[in-house]
């Protein structure tokens, strides 16, 4: 395992649950300092930690997507249609000064099934139920606000083909300068320019059974880092 790898969090996991029975039966004098303590302890959990790195267990499964078509999402969307939402002709004129903005059509009914599937495939089939971000990279349970289920896929590679099939069709959003009610106050007050390179990585897909909603609720930015 090279320096800069990340180990899969499967592997964390499974390490964490080894290590378990190895902190119960470790016999710590009294005479210990705290920090003598937690050195032991951190000592069982990596012994326990690089055995699996070395020798994962053979019914372990590290979800993978299913493979996807050679040239899935490539070229343009099939009847891509474009929408923009005149808050001012809608039951909420306070946001007239926000942006909001509909894209149809961007896949086509097989590309958005065969995407679903590969979502599905990298969890087994399962649906968790999706939480509510609550601050400091927290999140809780809250189903009196978001009844749903929910999957989590990061693919750099397919949110660029995503993107590419839709970036000419918002050129307004390429370059984003003196717009408070979007960026907010602060690149504002700071005369900064912020320019869009690419769409989060991260992908969430929602299920929405009878009876299941998401109810109205703030929405919070996240901020991911772009290397040049």
């Amino acid at each position: 395992m090279s320096a800069t790898a990340s180990p899969p969090r499967d592997y964390i996991c499974l390490a964490c649950q080894a290590a378990a029975p190895a902190y119960k039966s470790i016999h710590l004098p009294s005479s210990l300092s705290v920090k003598a303590i937690f050195k032991t302890i951190r000592s069982a959990f990596l012994t326990c930690y690089i055995s699996y790195l070395h020798s994962p267990p053979a019914t372990m499964a590290y979800p993978k997507p299913s493979p996807l078509p050679a040239g899935f999402l490539d070229g343009p969307a099939p009847n891509l249609i474009i929408s923009r939402i005149d808050f001012k002709k809608t039951p909420l004129p306070e946001y007239q000064d926000l942006y909001a903005v509909i894209l149809d059509n961007v896949l086509s009914p097989e590309e958005c099934n065969m995407l679903v599937a590969a979502a599905e495939s990298t969890t087994g089939g399962k649906w968790e139920r999706a939480m509510v971000n609550v601050g400091g990279g927290r999140q809780r349970l809250d189903e009196g606000t978001r009844n749903c289920g929910r999957i989590i896929w990061d693919s750099p590679e397919i949110v660029a083909k995503i993107w590419a099939r839709v970036e000419a069709s918002v050129p307004e959003l390429q370059r984003l300068e003196k717009w408070p009610k979007v960026t907010g106050n602060g690149p504002t007050r700071r005369n900064e320019v912020w320019n869009l390179t690419r769409c989060n990585e991260r992908m969430r897909f929602l299920k929405y059974s009878k009876g299941e909603y998401f109810k109205r609720m703030p929405c919070h930015s996240a901020i991911t880092h772009s290397f040049c």
